[in-house]
């Protein structure tokens, strides 16, 4: 079981949900507390987010970083899919 932390950047973000995303974006969390790898929903991403992996949860995106040796999941941000990478 993985331990999931939030940026900043990520906590402003989910306080500003919806309480219908937000749902959505708990069980999300749930899931990468599981396995945070998990294909399809885990996508590594390319350019200046390398090392990084999406997962998709309607139209929101989680942006994340996994670290397996100490089982930490890193919340970067969560955002709608039309700003995400910008």
């Amino acid at each position: 079981m993985y331990e999931i932390l939030l940026t900043r950047e990520a906590q402003k973000d989910y306080q500003k949900l919806a309480k219908s995303v937000a749902r959505r974006i708990n069980q999300c969390l749930d899931n990468l507390r599981e396995n945070p790898l998990q294909y399809p929903q885990a996508i590594p991403l390319k350019g200046k987010l390398a090392g990084s992996y999406r997962w998709r949860t309607g139209d929101w995106r989680v942006v994340y970083e996994v670290n397996t040796d100490e089982q930490i999941v890193i919340v970067l941000q969560i955002t709608h899919r039309s700003k995400v990478y910008k």
